[in-house]
């Protein structure tokens, strides 16, 4: 009778911890379900589409599009030291022209 006591008690840990475990993954899984309804209610605005669009190079007639190109790395080659040289060298390369 003990034994048995045992592995009951055995087996109730075992579902109780599993029935943890699942509602965990039930939190989870519905955290997740509330991201994705929000996600779609966002793609239904036409707002969120006209961003989109605009992400990929669309304009509106009469628009014009701008692009923002980033810094050339021209001027960093002249600041950069050549590889051999202290920073004193570069200098007076820069100053005196040797």
């Amino acid at each position: 009778m003990v034994v048995s006591n045992l592995k009951i008690n055995q087996k109730r840990a075992e579902s109780m911890a599993k029935i943890e475990e699942l509602k965990k993954e039930i939190q989870d899984l519905s955290k997740r379900n509330e991201e994705l309804k929000a996600g779609i209610i966002r793609t239904e605005d036409d707002d969120y589409w006209k961003g989109r669009l605009y992400e990929q190079g669309y304009v509106e007639p009469g628009e014009q599009a701008v692009v923002i190109v980033p810094p050339s790395d021209e001027k960093k080659e002249e600041t950069e030291t050549p590889k051999g040289k202290g920073f004193l060298e570069t200098i007076k390369e820069i100053l005196f022209g040797f």
